[in-house]
């Protein structure tokens, strides 16, 4: 509503567009290095993007199908087809997640243990479902896979933003993919996470009278005992790297 708004709208374009032309001009080097670094770091995104999609498709279908099979008391061939189908699916995706590991090797250490734990969960899902199953356990390691994607979906988005406000200028060394303290940040939203899952276990423990169920929320809690050494593990391994005078200013 302001007089100076059109001046102003121009004003910015102007500088939106200069951007580009003012790294290319006096930092070439420093800018296209930048410029590779956003685009290696949205099409990243991109990937687990559409894997975390598959993946959430997946989840539906198998939830749906136990909740069929609770309220019929079977499931029908229609069911079980779908079933084998989604194994397929699923032992694709996990492979699919196993080559995002390969391609970020060395590159971002905690996105590649992640990779690991979301692997395992996918294809324990997909040998149950082969075994034409959806229950209780397989709808588990589904959701955990897909927590685990929208995790590294976040912290692509949050580093993506922090490059584009730090501009493609100065600094001749050559920052990791994904620094330290962005993996260091991902590591807490996922330790906070299994403290919120050990929390839940316990209650359940608490108040589950039948000894199998007992038994399986335990090796739950057993199994998330494995993943908090892997978090603290990958937690030192980090900080070891920030200290270094590799972690500290690039290569």
């Amino acid at each position: 509503g302001s007089v100076l708004s059109p001046y102003i709208t121009v004003e910015a374009i102007g500088l939106l567009f200069g951007f580009d032309m003012f790294g290319k001009t006096l930092t070439p080097l420093a800018y296209n290095r930048w410029r590779r670094r956003l685009q290696t770091l949205e099409g990243l995104r991109h990937v687990y993007q559409k894997i975390a999609k598959r993946q959430k498709t997946l989840l539906a279908e198998s939830t749906n199908i136990r909740q069929l099979r609770r309220r019929r008391g079977t499931l029908l061939r229609t069911d079980l087809f779908k079933l084998q189908r989604d194994a397929r699916v699923q032992k694709v995706l996990a492979g699919e997640v196993g080559d995002l590991s390969i391609r970020l090797k060395s590159k971002a250490p905690v996105i590649v243990w992640l990779n690991g734990k979301i692997s395992k969960n996918m294809i324990f899902a997909a040998r149950r479902l082969a075994q034409v199953t959806a229950d209780r356990a397989v709808v588990a390691m589904q959701n955990a896979a897909l927590l685990g994607l929208d995790d590294i979906i976040k912290a692509l988005k949050e580093q993506i933003n922090n490059d584009r406000k730090g501009g493609g200028g100065g600094g001749g060394g050559r920052p990791p993919l994904i620094p330290p303290a962005a993996q260091l940040k991902l590591l807490k939203t996922l330790q906070l996470q299994v403290n919120q899952t050990t929390t839940q276990l316990a209650e359940r423990i608490g108040k589950t009278t039948d000894p199998k169920t007992r038994g399986e929320l335990i090796d739950q809690v057993r199994e998330l005992g494995g993943i908090q050494g892997g978090l603290r593990r990958q937690m030192i391994k980090l900080i070891q790297s920030m200290n270094s005078p590799a972690g500290a200013g690039g290569r």
